[in-house]
């Protein structure tokens, strides 16, 4: 099996990533999401959405070569008959398909009856918070499969999308 690049930095980025992820979504956090879904405001809610789902993407990066390294042998073990570029080509493929996927649903932070639907619903909160660290996480080491080690390149593009959202809700919803 290969050596995974820089492994002690990737587990330190990995323990960092769910430290954060922990803050991100503590008692007072929720709170003040609460409080600002109450009054329409979306900002609050979507700079911790931004926040969880960042903290995905680091854990993703930082998971990114052993995970490519399994998917390739699990690629393999599906498509033997199919050449090894044709493969790389296919989890390329998908890997973008995940960052655009991820992308997409950014607009569904900006309801704010959504968001406050989800806030009263403890166990769909929950649900939220996990399912958006996890898709950080699927972006991220998809980010490792596209980029290669220029995926922290993912780390500012993706923040960049999340905010050109904030921004057009500025407009409509600003701070309360």
């Amino acid at each position: 099996m290969e050596e995974t690049p820089n492994r002690g930095w990737r587990l330190g980025a990995f323990v960092v990533s769910l430290a954060s992820y922990a803050v991100a979504v503590s008692l007072g956090i929720q709170h003040l999401s609460y409080q600002a879904d109450q009054k329409g405001c979306v900002d609050q809610h979507t700079l911790q959405y931004s926040w969880i789902l960042l903290t995905g993407v680091v854990a993703g990066i930082a998971v990114g070569p052993w995970l490519f390294h399994w998917t390739k042998r699990a690629v393999k073990a599906l498509m033997p008959a199919v050449s090894e570029s044709i493969r790389q080509k296919r989890i390329r493929a998908v890997a973008i398909g995940f960052i655009l996927l991820g992308m997409a649903v950014d607009f569904l932070w900006i309801i704010p009856s959504l968001n406050l639907f989800i806030d009263v619903h403890r166990p769909l909160l929950v649900e939220a918070d996990v399912i958006l660290y996890s898709m950080g996480t699927i972006s991220g080491a998809s980010w490792y499969v596209v980029l290669d080690r220029q995926a922290w390149l993912g780390l500012l593009i993706m923040p960049a999308m999340a905010l050109m959202i904030v921004g057009s809700v500025l407009s409509r919803h600003g701070w309360c």
